[in-house]
């Protein structure tokens, strides 16, 4: 369907990409999740926790 399953609100000097790594926690629930899309911010170490996470 397309609906969100985590949303981040942050300050606007943190950088998308690092401060949005909390948010993975709360999609460890969610076993047939298969693909995140994001922009080129969550490059980097985003995307290194994001594959520890699996």
């Amino acid at each position: 369907m397309g609906l969100p399953l985590a949303i981040g609100v942050s300050t606007a000097y943190c950088h998308d990409g690092i401060e949005d790594i909390e948010l993975l926690w709360k999609l460890e629930p969610f076993d047939r999740l298969a693909l995140i899309c994001a922009h080129k911010a969550y490059r980097g170490e985003f995307t290194v926790a994001a594959e520890l996470y699996g």
